[in-house]
């Protein structure tokens, strides 16, 4: 798999197309760890291309985290 650009951004894809089309998302973690559970922040972006950072428990294993400001030591 490679990076690649694309209109919305980039993404993950196989270097063999057109024979192979697999394609996946890029997701981008922060060095910080999430200020309520402990785990990784992804940043993500909204249809206005504005950042964003969630948690990558949120929604499924209960950690509700989600901030337009970049956690940082010591931030809650």
């Amino acid at each position: 798999m490679v990076i690649k650009y694309g209109k919305y951004g980039k993404f993950l894809a196989c270097p063999g197309y057109p024979d192979c089309k697999n394609a996946k998302p890029y997701i981008e973690i922060v060095d910080e760890p999430c200020p309520k559970c402990g785990a990784k922040v992804q940043i993500r972006k909204t249809k206005k291309r504005r950042n964003y950072y969630i948690c990558e428990n949120n929604p499924n294993n209960g950690c509700d985290y989600i901030s337009w400001t970049k956690p940082g030591k010591g931030k809650k």
